[in-house]
């Protein structure tokens, strides 16, 4: 006998369970504000970073005469920004249909795609570096990590922090090179380090007197083109501007920010995450590309 069963009872049994945890979008670590001069509140067509132009004219004098009357002079470097943000309809129908997305977790979905953005900006920077150290077709490792520090620091850059942000395959790779250094102790929890953190975290570790970073750096064809970056101590805030005096400068005349406005005539809410930003380079000393396998 077959008495009551699901076939049955078939009307009464939902067709699917849905989770109410919805996983996010991939993206990479966002790395930008660890390594950026942030300027949170700015005005104005334009903003401008001053930087001071570098002489060597203090001498020695003779007796009863004068020093020379030396002119100072500074550098400057200009964004100009643009609005970008991304908007979508929410329609009302999707909350009486018992959907398990919110407008509140789309807002979140719309605010992380801004971010990705603004990542993104700031990164790409490294392609307008003009101190290149150029690996291209082949992998990073510890000789030329340790050669491109080398020639960053013959740039004099102006700041203690000194960060390298490259591509998940650069680190990889110089995290084998770690581990081939002879197998020693110090080498193999340096890449072990190196490979936990950079799973999930944007900061990956310490080598060498820098901070590594992995980050969605530019990609030329088989290569990646990472960068160095002289920053302000971490943190640091001068005049409401943060870590001021770093390679890379992120100013913003508004933040991400989220609205939400109805629309009774077409049934809906419409949901929109914008920023109003401009990125550039600082200072040229502050700043060195390294193009390397991806």
């Amino acid at each position: 006998m077959a008495g009551t069963t699901t076939t049955s009872l078939t009307e009464t049994i939902p067709s699917e369970q849905i989770s109410g945890l919805v996983i996010p979008e991939p993206q990479s670590p966002s790395v930008w504000e660890a390594v950026s001069w942030v300027v949170p509140e700015t005005t104005g067509h334009l903003y401008r970073w001053i930087s001071e132009d570098a002489g060597d004219t203090a001498a020695s004098k003779s007796e009863n005469a004068d020093f020379q009357n030396t002119v100072y002079t500074t550098g400057k470097s200009e964004g100009t920004p643009a609005t970008v943000g991304d908007s979508t309809d929410f329609a009302d129908e999707i909350v009486v249909s018992g959907a398990k997305v919110s407008i509140q977790q789309t807002l979140v979905r719309i605010d992380r795609r801004l971010r990705v953005k603004i990542n993104k900006d700031a990164l790409a920077l490294a392609t307008s570096c003009t101190a290149h150290s150029n690996y291209a077709g082949a992998a990073l490792d510890t000789d030329k990590y340790i050669d491109a520090i080398g020639l960053f620091g013959a740039q004099d850059p102006t700041n203690p922090r000194i960060c390298f942000v490259g591509s998940s395959g650069q680190v990889s790779a110089l995290a084998k090179a770690a581990v081939n250094l002879g197998g020693g102790f110090g080498a193999g929890n340096f890449a072990e380090a190196l490979v936990q953190a950079s799973k999930t975290t944007g900061f990956v570790a310490p080598f060498m007197g820098t901070e590594i970073y992995r980050g969605a750096v530019p990609i030329d064809g088989a290569d990646a083109i990472g960068m160095f970056v002289s920053a302000a101590d971490f943190g640091s805030m001068i005049d409401g501007e943060w870590q001021p005096g770093s390679g890379i400068g992120a100013a913003f005349w508004w933040k991400p920010r989220a609205a939400q406005q109805r629309e009774e005539r077409g049934t809906k809410t419409v949901l929109t995450v914008s920023a109003r930003y401009c990125v550039a380079i600082t200072l040229q000393t502050n700043v060195r590309k390294l193009t390397a396998l991806k």
